[in-house]
């Protein structure tokens, strides 16, 4: 089975995970904290959708029977339930803020830590690695740390903070209107559903092409500058420069459509949630007393979708994230596996009596069955 087969049948979030097991505890129990502050953005988010019912329903003059719907303890007078409404949007845009600045620490610090790892663990490994190895493995490597910060790290830590934070709100608009909730839910998931395996094996053969294109970027360009005398004398600068440009646009290409694949779906399912809201206002409108006292369900429904949308989009963009740069986890999962030998300490010195030899010492390069 070949590389990129072995990632289309592996089940996504395989790599993340076996990253997940190789960080430090304490990386890892920062992640549980996140994981915490995204519980509290979720509840957040859910009291502003909550809150617009009750300030609708005093607006439209329908009382505190509409209130009921989702916050049975709201106050009755338009100025509280203003103040209430405010004081959930406030709080929830706080608690936003909090959560990004503790997610771009979380996913700079990891990278930080994984790049200073990697560099250890191969600076560590014996000589005969290093002769079997290229230079421009620990090269790339550095700079996919880069790739994973911003590709893989930060997108998974906002796709989870998103699903979270839309399964609270989605539970909120169940709440006020079942079927309505469902059947929004259900047509935007089978949407991202059918796109994902749609473009899963396009986004797998792309990952591929980032993994391979790094190194042999990296590698043109330290063998150009290693034999840059030579390039000089023969005059073959053309040759070279071809090489590595060909590499580079490779790379280019397939980061183009990775990022072209990770949002496409928005615009479309934008376009569809206008829709939807226009039809199920439609349908509000047809049922007795007319769309007057409606306008608090829809408003919320309104105000949940506003927030659902971007959140399905976020989740989807993580998925797509994850597998498009599953190979740069994969290789630096390799390295952070990479066995450490102890430092070797210097023995008491030798006493010297008449000369220095050396008797029965050889060398073989690994593979090879003479020195």
């Amino acid at each position: 089975m070949t590389a990129s087969a072995e990632i289309r049948a592996a089940p996504n979030g395989t790599e993340l995970r076996r990253l997940w097991a190789l960080l430090p505890r304490d990386r890892r129990r920062e992640a549980v904290r996140l994981l915490g502050l995204m519980l509290l953005g979720g509840l957040a988010e859910l009291a502003t959708v909550g809150s617009v019912v009750p300030f609708l329903a005093a607006l439209t003059g329908q009382g505190p029977g509409a209130s009921a719907l989702l916050l049975p303890f709201a106050p009755t007078s338009v100025a509280a339930m203003a103040a209430l409404f405010i004081g959930a949007a406030l709080a929830a845009a706080a608690i936003r803020l909090l959560l990004s600045w503790n997610t771009q620490r979380l996913a700079m610090g990891t990278g930080h830590w994984i790049a200073a790892e990697i560099h250890r663990r191969v600076l560590l490994q014996p000589y005969s690695y290093h002769v079997q190895s290229h230079s421009s493995t620990l090269i790339s490597a550095l700079q996919k740390v880069q790739d994973l910060v911003w590709g893989v790290l930060l997108p998974a830590l906002q796709g989870a903070s998103a699903a979270l934070m839309a399964g609270l709100i989605l539970l909120g608009l169940l709440w006020l209107d079942a079927w309505a909730a469902l059947a929004a839910a259900a047509c935007f998931a089978a949407i991202y559903a059918a796109v994902s395996l749609i473009v899963r094996r396009r986004i797998a053969r792309y990952s591929e092409v980032v993994g391979q294109a790094y190194e042999q970027r990296v590698r043109m360009l330290g063998e150009t500058l290693g034999a840059i005398r030579d390039i000089i004398v023969a005059g073959n600068h053309d040759a070279h420069l071809e090489q590595f440009r060909s590499a580079d646009n490779r790379l280019a290409e397939a980061r183009a459509r990775l990022s072209f694949l990770g949002t496409a779906p928005r615009f479309v399912i934008e376009a569809l949630g206008m829709v939807a809201i226009a039809l199920l206002a439609v349908l509000l409108a047809g049922r007795e007393g007319g769309i007057v006292p409606a306008l608090p369900l829809l408003g919320a429904l309104a105000l949940g979708a506003q927030r659902l949308l971007p959140l399905f989009q976020q989740v989807y963009h993580s998925w797509s994230a994850l597998a498009g740069y599953r190979v740069v986890v994969r290789d630096l999962n390799q390295l952070l596996k990479l066995r450490v030998r102890d430092a070797a300490t210097a023995g008491p010195p030798l006493p010297f009596a008449s000369a220095i030899a050396l008797e029965g010492v050889g060398f073989t390069y690994p593979g090879r069955s003479a020195p």
